[in-house]
């Protein structure tokens, strides 16, 4: 929760924070990175040069739930949520 009230202060850096992630345990270098912004999601992938290349944006209105466990980190799109 920290990264994300961090990319909403008006002290960080044109509001977003970056997280590298590990797609695996046997990764050694992060491949992907998370970047946490004021209107959503963004994913990129780490180029063998360090270059991020933009995979994915997700909107906030497309982001139907954050889930946060040990070592796992998930997005849900709202398509996906089941009606309660």
């Amino acid at each position: 929760m920290h990264f994300i009230m961090c990319a909403f202060s008006s002290t960080a850096a044109w509001s977003s924070y970056f997280c590298c992630v590990l797609q695996t345990k046997k990764e050694s270098d992060p491949s992907v990175v998370l970047g946490i912004f004021h209107q959503g999601l963004r994913i990129h992938h780490v180029t063998k040069d360090g270059t991020h290349l933009l995979d994915f944006e997700f909107p906030w209105a497309k982001v139907g739930r954050l889930y946060f466990a040990v070592n796992i980190f998930s997005v849900v799109g709202v398509c996906c949520l089941q009606p309660s």
